[in-house]
């Protein structure tokens, strides 16, 4: 399951790498950063989680099938509570 989250205003974001593990985490489930590919990456629950700035956004990949899409989706959702991000589902 992929998500893309963008500023609502067209900006790009001004998050500095030095904040991702802080800001790039859910809140509702027990998480950990863990290497590999994009720029920020994080495993919930044993699935791996990617952050990647995209031209529109921030993608957000889930890998595999560790957690359902509804344990994805209220993930991503306490993300897009943060003012000024909406939320896209990719398919």
């Amino acid at each position: 399951m992929e998500f893309l989250i963008k500023r609502i205003d067209g900006d790009w974001f001004d998050l500095h790498q030095s904040r991702f593990a802080e800001v790039l985490r859910p809140s509702s489930f027990p998480s950990r950063p863990v290497d590999g590919w994009g720029d920020h990456r994080i495993e919930v629950r044993g699935c791996p989680v990617s952050f990647s700035y995209e031209d529109p956004g921030i993608q957000i990949c889930f890998e595999g099938d560790a957690l359902t899409d509804a344990e994805a989706s209220q993930i991503v959702r306490v993300k897009g509570s943060v003012n000024g991000i909406v939320i896209f589902l990719l398919t």
